[in-house]
């Protein structure tokens, strides 16, 4: 054993000498030409150092070096590749014989790297990238971190750094500047506090921001996990605060933990950002903003549980899914408490007017067949209450399945204006032309107070039954109609046709068949019905109705036609009978009339069609029955003039 020990202090002494002698012989400003000789043959760029070198090896391998630079790559302009005021890094010696690493305080202060991308994708760093034929080849198994029996770092000093990226094939520029972070003396298996904090800016998108980011982290000794505490992530106005767990460093890193974005408007961070803010019907929309989740995340997926959203006077809960983000497979159960859409959409004034027949027809792509066919989405959503486009629902079930171009939505709504909605739209987008499939239906609605809330328009009352069978292919609004194919049926019950009063164009007929002047009244401009029903077939968007029925007390109105639903245009012969006795709605008697046909012709464009009566066709019968009339009261004035003689006769 003594033996051993001489032997370990000589080489100690030598190794001590041998330093002393270098730092007192040795100046590393006298070999400068040959440290830039040897960076230009291995790089082929040019290393400038105008300030001064300091080297160090007792008891701190130690370099500091002052005013460096590096040339930028051939081809990327006349800037330095990087620049760097100072920098220090110190080693100590003697405990990197038990495989320990005592580091002093990292410094880098005014570092400038300029990362670029040619219009041809070539880096202006692939020169330096290595790799090729002196790589080590791997063994197959994971990489493991090298042994280290203790890791201790005095901290990070990085101040006034700067990033600039840019890519010409993109025409973006990104620019990090005023980088700075600062750390507590980095330890093993022990809390490290850092702060960050850089300035962002953005040409495209345009992007002008200051982030921030504190918390404490912990490494383990086998660095293969992080532990991060505390971790807040600012940017003009919107923090993130998360505690997270990262293991399996080397083979896949796994996070785990909790994230929390506290309240916040959504307009003043667009507003900070540079970002145009969006103009929404409500003012005070997007103002309050919230979220917390549990997060589960790989190198592959990610995954928010637990989670809470909130949106001004709306909560979300749920859970979302990306399983997977090369196919981005998409899973999520999400419920809503009420939302109110409409808030969130343009002023009426700054809304863009709806497309005339003729526009729609230009051929306007309707559905992005390429992203349709890459969605890989499962999910369901519900909502307590909703309303949008201004109609209001309560029970909304929403769930959809997407996979290889085919998408299927599942809707349905418990309370709708008093009744119920189910609808199922599938569309097919593996082949070259889309096709769309729609079965839906409508149960005991109150029709007219949705369609006033939906479209502003009052054109019916009633209660609804309604269902659709339809089909189309195409992607274009043109296209649509043209292919549009299938069956639909209808029932409304006490209820009356808005701006048609039958009862008063009969009147007005049977006024003009009289040669009287038509009476001026006052009255609703509706038809009140019992009962209004008819089913329609549909082929190449040409919509055939033969069994249009509607009943009240008073009247009978039947009806068949044609319906073009893609020039917009109707051709349809009503018929309409007096079949009682009792007075109509208006108040007036239309008891000479019973038993006749009057024929209605509505005729011309869905907007604005006209409603005729068919003048000739009524006229035969009203001329016959008073034909009739006539002869009969003939008859018995010749009787009582003639008495018996005539008998025979007659």
């Amino acid at each position: 054993m003594p033996k051993l020990i001489r032997i370990l202090l000589g080489i100690v002494a030598v190794v001590v000498g041998a330093m002393a002698a270098i730092l007192l012989f040795v100046d590393p400003n006298d070999y400068k030409d040959e440290i830039i000789q040897e960076v230009n043959n291995a790089t082929g760029r040019t290393l400038v150092i105008n300030g001064s070198m300091g080297l160090s090896v007792f008891p701190w391998v130690a370099l500091e070096v002052n005013d460096v630079s590096l040339s930028n790559a051939e081809g990327f302009g006349e800037q330095a590749f990087v620049a760097i005021d100072r920098a220090e890094v110190r080693v100590k010696l003697l405990p990197l014989l038990a495989s320990q690493i005592e580091v002093g305080t990292v410094v880098l202060h005014g570092m400038k790297l300029d990362l670029a991308r040619n219009a041809h994708g070539i880096s202006n760093w692939d020169d330096l990238a290595g790799g090729g034929e002196g790589a080590t080849e791997s063994t197959g198994g994971p990489s493991q971190p090298p042994a280290i029996a203790a890791l201790v770092i005095g901290g990070l000093d990085v101040r006034d750094a700067s990033v600039r990226w840019s890519d010409s094939g993109a025409g973006q520029i990104i620019q990090f500047s005023e980088f700075n972070l600062t750390t507590d003396a980095i330890t093993l298996d022990q809390a490290v506090s850092f702060e960050l904090g850089v300035k962002l800016s953005s040409t495209a998108p345009p992007l002008d921001g200051i982030v921030g980011l504190s918390g404490e982290v912990v490494v383990d000794a086998s660095l293969q996990e992080l532990t991060l505490d505390g971790l807040a992530l600012a940017v003009n106005g919107l923090t993130v605060r998360s505690n997270l767990e990262v293991s399996n460093l080397t083979a896949g890193p796994v996070i785990r933990g909790d994230v929390s974005i506290p309240d916040f408007s959504v307009k003043e961070l667009l507003k900070s950002l540079g970002q145009a803010v969006p103009e929404t019907a409500d003012p005070a929309a997007l103002s309050r903003v919230g979220l917390q989740a549990t997060l589960a995340a790989t190198g592959s997926s990610v995954r928010l549980s637990d989670l809470i959203l909130k949106l001004d006077d709306t909560t979300l809960q749920g859970y979302l899914e990306v399983s997977d983000f090369a196919t981005a497979a998409t899973r999520f159960s999400l419920g809503v408490d009420e939302i109110d859409v409409d808030r969130y959409l343009p002023p009426a004034s700054e809304q863009p007017p709806a497309a005339s027949p003729a526009e729609a027809a230009a051929g306007v792509v309707l559905l992005p067949v390429e992203l349709i066919r890459g969605l890989r989405i499962n999910g369901d959503l519900e909502i307590g209450k909703l309303k949008v486009s201004g109609m209001r629902a309560a029970g909304v079930k929403v769930a959809v399945v997407a996979k290889e171009g085919w998408v299927k939505i599942t809707q349905s709504i418990d309370t709708l204006y008093g009744g119920t909605y189910n609808a199922e739209v599938v569309v097919n987008a593996k082949g070259k032309t889309p096709v769309l499939k729609l079965n839906e239906s409508l149960s005991g609605v109150q029709i007219g107070p949705l369609l006033i809330d939906a479209a502003a328009k009052d054109v019916i009352e009633g209660l609804a039954d309604i269902n659709a069978n339809l089909t189309a292919r195409g992607n274009q609004i043109d296209a649509l109609k043209k292919t549009l194919g299938g069956t639909l049926d209808f029932t409304f019950r006490d209820g009356a046709l808005k701006g048609i009063n039958v009862a008063k164009l009969i009147r007005y007929a049977e006024a003009r068949l009289a040669g009287k002047p038509v009476a001026i009244v006052s009255e609703p401009n509706q038809t009140d019905f019992a009962e209004m029903s008819g089913t329609a077939n549909i082929e190449n968007g040409v919509l055939t109705n033969d069994d249009f029925l509607a009943k009240s007390p008073l009247l009978r109105i039947s009806g068949k036609g044609t319906a073009d639903i893609a020039k917009e245009t109707l051709d349809y012969n009503v018929r309409t009978n007096v079949v009682g006795t009792m007075t109509g709605q208006d108040g007036k008697t239309l008891d000479k009339l019973h038993g006749i046909v009057i024929p209605l012709r509505i005729k011309g464009p869905f907007s604005d069609p006209s409603v005729k009566v068919d003048l000739k066709q009524a006229l035969t019968k009203a001329q016959k029955q008073k034909l009739e009339e006539k002869t009969d009261e003939l008859k018995g004035k010749l009787k009582r003039k003639f008495g018996d003689k005539l008998k025979n006769l007659f």
